[in-house]
C-alpha cells in the first residue's frame, strides 16, 4: 500500500514549516485552501519546486495562476464539493499544547492495553490522538477529548493523514498481532503486519521528524529461559509472534531516534477479553489447561502496564533516552496455582504449541523510570468493567 498514490488531497491552513514534508508523500494533487497570502504562496513555490500539479484556492476568492481558465476554475469548485462529502485526505494544521503536555499518538491505542494507556494520559493533561483499525479494539473504551482515526499502521495514507494533521512529539506504539499459537499458524500475516507496519511507522516518524517512540514488545523474546529474565539474558525467539517483536525491537534501536522498549510478561486484570489464562477464568465456568498445569507464569495488571507507560513519557520529556526495560510483577505461579485461586472447575487438555515453561520477570530496571508494580493477582482476578 506504500507506493498507491494518494491522488487528490486537500490541505486547509497547514504551517509553512511542514509544507516540504507533505509532498515528498507520493501526493500527486493538491488543492490549497486559506486566507492567508502569505502562506499561499509559500505553499505555490514548493509546488513548483516538487513539480506537483497545483491549484490554490483561497476562502475569499480564487487566485488564479498562470491565467487559470474558467474550466479548471469549475474543476476547483468540483473539488471543493466533493472535499466537504470528505473524500479526500485533510490536513489541517497542528494542534498545540500547553505546559508539559505532549502530542501523543497511540498506534492500537483502542485495543487491551492500549485504552487504558490512552485514557491516563489524556487526562493527565497529555493530547492523544489514536489510529486503530478496530480488528481487536474498540473505539467506545476511549475516553472523551481523544481524537480517533480509523486507520491501519501498514497503510502508507492512514499514517500520512495522521502526521500530517497533528504536530506529533511521541508515538506510543501497541498496534500488531499478538496471537501466538495463529502466529505459528499465519507467518506472513504476522511479519507482514508487526515488521512491516513498524518500519512504515519508523518511516514516517522520521519523515514528520518525530524522534520519540515507546514500543510494546514482548517477553516471549527470551524464549524458554529457564531462570528470572533479565534486559541482558540472551533472547531465543521459539515463535513468528516472538521473532517479528525482536525485529522490531532492532529497527527501532538501529533507526537512531530516542526509544524505550518495553517487554511485557504476562499481562492481565481489567477489560481483557481473547485466550490468555486470566481472560478464561474470568470469563469461563469452566477452566482448560494446556498439558499438565505446571507452567510457570509472571503476570502484570494491566493499570500497571498502562502506569509503566505514563511515566516513560514523563522521563522521555526530559531525557535523551535509550532503554529496554521489563515489566512484570517478578513472581512466578504456575498455572494450577492460578486457577486455584478462583477456585473454579477445570480441565486437562495437550499443551498447545509456542507455550512457555516458564516465563518470570526481572523489573529492577524500571526504577530507572521511577515505576513499581502495585496491583496483586486477586486483583487481576477480579471483574472490571471500568
Amino acid at each position: 500500500m506504500e507506493n498507491r498514490y494518494i491522488l487528490r488531497c486537500v490541505i486547509e491552513n497547514v504551517p509553512t514549516s511542514r509544507a516540504k514534508k507533505l509532498l515528498k508523500c507520493n501526493v500527486q494533487f493538491i488543492t490549497i485552501l486559506g486566507a492567508n497570502p502569505s502562506l499561499l504562496k509559500t505553499w505555490a513555490r514548493e509546488m513548483l519546486k516538487a513539480r506537483r500539479y497545483t491549484c490554490i484556492v483561497s476562502r475569499v476568492q480564487v487566485v488564479r495562476i498562470y491565467s487559470l481558465l474558467v474550466e479548471y476554475i469549475a474543476m476547483l469548485v468540483r473539488l471543493w464539493v466533493e472535499a466537504k462529502k470528505e473524500q479526500f485526505i485533510f490536513f489541517q494544521g497542528t494542534n498545540k499544547t500547553k505546559g508539559d503536555s505532549m502530542n501523543i499518538l497511540i498506534t492500537g491505542g483502542a485495543g487491551y492495553i492500549g485504552h487504558y494507556t490512552a485514557n491516563l494520559l489524556n487526562k493527565s493533561g497529555h493530547k492523544v490522538i489514536v489510529i486503530d483499525n478496530l480488528s481487536t479494539g474498540d473505539k467506545d473504551n476511549l475516553d472523551k477529548g481523544i481524537q480517533f482515526y480509523d486507520g491501519d499502521i501498514t497503510n502508507a495514507s492512514d499514517l500520512i493523514r495522521v502526521f500530517g494533521y497533528n504536530d506529533i512529539n511521541l508515538v506510543i506504539h501497541f498496534a500488531g498481532k499478538i496471537i501466538v499459537e495463529e502466529s505459528i499458524n499465519k507467518p506472513i500475516e504476522y511479519y507482514y503486519t508487526n515488521v512491516e507496519g513498524t518500519r512504515l511507522l519508523l518511516k514516517y516518524m522520521e519523515h514528520f521528524s518525530v524522534n520519540k517512540i515507546i514500543f510494546s514488545s514482548s517477553a516471549s523474546v527470551y524464549g524458554n529461559y529457564e531462570g528470572i529474565a533479565n534486559e541482558e539474558t540472551i533472547t531465543d525467539p521459539m515463535t513468528p509472534y516472538a521473532s517479528t517483536k525482536l525485529t522490531c525491537e532492532d529497527m527501532i534501536k538501529y533507526s537512531g531516534i530516542e526509544y524505550i522498549i518495553f517487554r511485557y510478561f504476562n499481562v492481565a486484570g481489567g477489560k481483557q477479553k481473547g485466550n490468555s489464562l486470566i481472560a478464561n477464568i474470568k470469563n469461563s465456568d469452566i477452566i482448560t489447561i494446556y498439558g499438565d498445569g505446571s507452567n510457570i507464569r509472571d503476570f502484570i495488571h494491566v493499570k500497571d502496564i498502562a502506569e509503566a507507560h505514563f511515566r516513560a513519557v514523563k522521563h522521555m520529556s526530559s531525557n535523551n533516552t535509550h532503554e529496554l526495560i521489563n515489566l512484570g510483577c517478578g513472581r512466578g505461579y504456575t498455572v494450577l496455582e492460578t486457577i486455584m485461586k478462583s477456585n473454579k472447575d477445570y480441565i486437562f487438555t495437550k499443551a498447545r504449541a509456542g507455550d512457555i515453561k516458564i516465563s518470570l520477570c526481572d523489573n529492577k530496571k524500571a526504577e530507572i523510570i521511577g515505576w513499581k508494580p502495585i496491583r496483586s493477582i486477586e486483583e487481576m482476578l477480579k471483574e472490571d468493567t471500568k
